[in-house]
């Protein structure tokens, strides 16, 4: 107590030194970049950590590659991210006990020669289930499977052959790179496994955009996995797309080359993705003077 009745703080939180502050950021990158080369790795080892990221991937498709390792090592089921004070601003607390989930975030910077580069920071957020506004989370709702297939082949950069038999049987989709069409079955199936047949096409479609000179088989590994994608996004079952298998073409890589193909792959589905969204919620025309309907 002091003179003036005022109580004395006891043992008052010592202050860090900038030096021991630089050291505990260094740390904590540190252990994020050793987590995000450990589940990089574990992808082709680890059962069920391919899907665990591809799902993630897919849900947080606006997310980086090695973001969205991080999130699926940390909260998988992770929908929307803010950090602490964004969610603040939202009027949204966060939940007692709650613990971060760590991503990277870019920072440009100078260089001693005055060159500008890129370096990462350690970014803490929290996701929307850990938060007052947790009730707000709705269950992803599958797309009209018909307009979904419709748009996938209104928006292929290849020609679209609908036919009763297709080159290859045994599936309702087949890209034929000669002819550069997609073939599509009529009455291939049911309307999901036709469209997991079309999203996998149309991942051959990207994978021969990218490699002309690989051949199908080559490529095999690089559709499925696009198509994965492309399934996951508009809530489409995926049990014909065998991507836990496909994860093997990883076995041996450095996480870095890993990051980068995968990276590659999202950049493929996000192309498929934006045409089908493009059409599926493009605007109508206006009809102009004098247009009759036929």
């Amino acid at each position: 107590m002091t003179d003036n009745f005022t109580p004395e703080k006891t043992n008052p939180a010592p202050k860090m030194s900038l030096e021991d502050w630089k050291a505990m950021k260094d740390q904590e990158k540190s252990d994020v970049f050793k987590l995000l080369d450990q589940t990089t790795l574990d992808l082709a080892e680890v059962p069920g950590c391919f899907l665990r990221y591809l799902d993630t991937q897919a849900r947080m498709n606006r997310y980086t590659v090695s973001n969205a390792l991080l999130i699926s090592a940390q909260m998988p089921e992770a929908t929307k991210l803010r950090t602490f004070a964004e969610w603040e601003k939202e009027d949204a607390k966060i939940k007692k006990g709650s613990k971060s989930i760590s991503i990277l975030e870019p920072s440009e910077f100078k260089k001693a020669d005055g060159t500008s580069a890129i370096a990462y920071n350690v970014k803490k957020v929290f996701d929307i289930s850990q938060t007052s506004k947790a009730e707000e989370v709705k269950p992803y709702q599958q797309k009209d499977i018909a307009k979904l297939i419709a748009a996938m082949l209104d928006t292929c950069p290849v020609s679209i052959d609908l036919a009763t038999e297709i080159p290859v049987p045994g599936t309702a989709a087949y890209f034929d790179k000669a002819s550069n069409t997609l073939y599509v079955q009529k009455e291939g199936g049911t309307a999901d496994y036709v469209c997991q047949c079309v999203a996998r096409e149309l991942g051959f479609i990207e994978a021969s955009l990218r490699s002309p000179d690989a051949d199908r088989s080559a490529s095999h590994a690089d559709a499925v996995i696009t198509g994965y994608l492309v399934c996951k996004r508009y809530g489409v079952p995926t049990e014909s797309l065998d991507a836990e298998r496909a994860a093997s073409k990883y076995k041996g890589m450095n996480a870095k080359d890993v990051r980068k193909d995968l990276s590659e792959l999202r950049s493929s589905a996000a192309k498929i993705n934006d045409r089908i969204y493009g059409e599926l919620y493009k605007e109508k025309a206006p009809r102009s003077k004098g247009s009759t309907e036929r």
